[in-house]
């Protein structure tokens, strides 16, 4: 019996394929640039404004190495000083950015939360086709509540940008929900949604 191939997909490509099928061809496919202008991509990080795409990816990482316990102000300096290949107004930037994150009530209740997993890889088998994906952030709260986070680096301007994204990216954040409960991390009540350029959280109800 000739064994069948191993179907495995990411939730970044499914969630592609939900968008728009022809989306998914261009993107993944043909790995055609969806930025043709080319905005941004002159010169190196140091000599120029990052955009709002790139300024999101280095939170995001920089929040990967973050100590929730700590003062907000002081830990979001202190992961700031990290950085040599940004301008001083882009530090001056991320390091708000981050304040604003580390600040934000969902990190409080990160802060008492008894279990905390961050970073967490996980492959999941749905009718045959195996997910992978890596959850940003999972915890349970103090009250008992399970959370799945996903930090979200897009650029939110222009009007109905955080609606229509939020739509978008519905079915990622309940695919690490059902991972996250298959792991037995967390019974998941919440997937929330962080939008990082405007340290806006968008909690999105789940259940079986």
């Amino acid at each position: 019996v000739r064994a069948r191939p191993l179907a495995v997909t990411t939730v970044t490509q499914l969630v592609y394929f939900f968008r728009c099928p022809l989306v998914y061809y261009f993107s993944l496919v043909l790995q055609l640039d969806e930025n043709p202008r080319g905005r941004g991509k002159a010169g190196s990080a140091g000599q120029r404004r990052l955009t709002a795409l790139e300024r999101g990816e280095r939170v995001h990482k920089l929040l990967e190495r973050a100590d929730f316990a700590a003062p907000p102000i002081a830990e979001a300096a202190r992961l700031t000083s990290q950085l040599d290949d940004v301008s001083p107004d882009e530090s001056e930037r991320i390091e708000r950015l981050l304040r604003n994150v580390l600040g934000d009530p969902l990190i409080e209740r990160v802060r008492s939360a008894p279990r905390i997993e961050r970073e967490y890889p996980f492959f999941l088998d749905l009718d045959g086709t195996t997910v992978q994906g890596v959850i940003d952030l999972v915890f349970r709260d103090a009250e008992g509540r399970g959370v799945v986070v996903d930090y979200k680096s897009n650029d939110l301007a222009g009007p109905g940008r955080l609606e229509t994204l939020t739509e978008l990216y519905r079915p990622q954040i309940e695919l690490y929900a059902l991972a996250a409960k298959r792991a037995g991390l967390i019974t998941p009540n919440e997937g929330t949604l962080y939008f990082l350029n405007k340290a806006q959280s968008v909690p999105l109800a789940v259940d079986a």
